[in-house]
């Protein structure tokens, strides 16, 4: 009896411990780093220092922005990189892969825009393989994934600010620290940037896309149904039970850290196009970093692929459960969807709500930018991502 009581102790205090973490006002990751990880310098630890990904400066020593960097300098954007996308290998690979990796003899002039738009094909497509094939056996511990919760939360935590009606506010960068800690990862990026090298912000808004769109497009694989079309504003019809749905879920946490990524997605990408006066935020395309900018339609199309993954899963959960989605529109107006997920699955409505809040937020930015970003994201045929955005209320 005595060990059973010793080891329950100890379960509840890790449980309460690990609660505390999660709930934690803020997270410094700056400060986390410098206090947890060895420098770099010293001969005996040296060698417990993770390598650097490949976007991190091989020369010893820059001047680029003014900033010396070194190559066993582990980076804060390095642990949001490999915490985000749980290690797997592979989407690191891809989101840290140098500029024209993705350029072929068959394409030797493609343009820029057009290669972050296939890589982010790759990276999430590659992260969705990881979660169905690899994620149940390679999954870390416990602190692993709370670490990757805060380390969301500190750049996509949810706003204090309810979301109005009327009037919208134009962009919502979340609470005073998520604000603070969004503008610290791009005054670093342009302060250590250099020619012909990746700002050192752009593999983290990388990571973040993939990992949004990597669930999106894996609920999709477990979730969908052969429906005509994927909109809660036409009707809904449900044919094949899926295989797979049965074999996997989605746990609370899961959905949470997926809005934390796309929330911080969003923002870096818009914050570095927008200045602040008077605090009021107004678009300001002469301070944006060119090559962040690119990633304006990836957030875009992380964000549709989230949402479409989303949608299969509320289907299939009311398939589950033998409710007829007809039963919640006796209107006939062809939202029986949204509002089976608003009286049911409340933590999915506001995934969905998220995604919407990002599209719009980088919708702003790109009518205001012009046009070529939608044209590069529209030439593959995406059809169904163009009436989404229709259907979003940018006033």
């Amino acid at each position: 009896y005595i060990s059973i009581a010793v080891l329950m102790t100890i379960l509840s205090v890790q449980e309460v411990l690990t609660r505390w973490a999660i709930c934690a006002v803020g997270l410094d990751v700056d400060l986390l780093l410098s206090r947890s990880m060895p420098s770099a310098s010293t001969t005996n630890t040296a060698s417990k220092v993770p390598s650097a990904p490949a976007n991190t400066p091989k020369t010893t020593k820059s001047n680029c922005g003014g900033a010396q960097l070194t190559t066993s300098k582990f980076l804060v954007e390095d642990l949001f990189v490999q915490s985000i996308l749980c290690g797997d290998a592979d989407t690191v690979n891809q989101v840290n892969a140098r500029p024209g990796s993705y350029t072929s003899c068959f394409r030797p002039m493609q343009c820029t825009q057009d290669e972050e738009i296939e890589r982010n094909e790759t990276a999430s497509s590659s992260f969705a393989d990881w979660i169905q094939y690899s994620s149940t056996t390679s999954m870390g511990a416990l602190s692993e994934d709370v670490l990757r919760l805060c380390l969301l939360e500190s750049l996509g935590g949810r706003s204090t600010k309810p979301r109005m009606k009327a009037g919208p506010r134009l962009f919502d960068f979340g609470q005073a620290r998520h604000t603070s800690a969004i503008r610290r990862r791009l005054r670093l990026s342009a302060a250590t940037s250099c020619p012909g090298k990746d700002p050192i912000a752009i593999p983290v808004v990388r990571s973040l896309c993939a990992f949004a769109g990597g669930m999106g497009q894996a609920a999709t694989r477990f979730y969908h149904r052969d429906i005509p079309v994927r909109f809660p504003s036409k009707e809904v019809a449900a044919n094949n039970p899926p295989s797979l749905a049965d074999s996997w879920v989605l746990p609370p946490g899961s959905l949470d850290a997926a809005e934390f990524a796309m929330n911080a997605a969003a923002r870096l990408v818009v914050m570095n196009m927008v200045t602040q006066r008077e605090g009021v935020y107004s678009v300001d395309i002469t301070k944006r970093h060119d090559r962040l900018s690119l990633l304006l339609p990836c957030v875009l199309r992380s964000a549709f692929q989230l949402h479409c993954g989303m949608l299969d899963y509320a289907i299939a959960q009311a398939e589950r459960n033998g409710e007829k989605i007809s039963s919640y529109d006796p209107d006939g107006k062809g939202d029986g969807l949204m509002k089976y997920i608003e009286a049911r699955l409340p933590d999915i409505e506001q995934v969905l709500a998220t995604c919407d809040e990002a599209a719009k937020m980088v919708m702003r930015i790109i009518n205001e930018f012009g046009e070529r970003p939608m044209e590069a994201l529209m030439s593959g045929g995406n059809g169904d991502l163009h009436e989404w955005l229709v259907h979003l209320d940018l006033s």
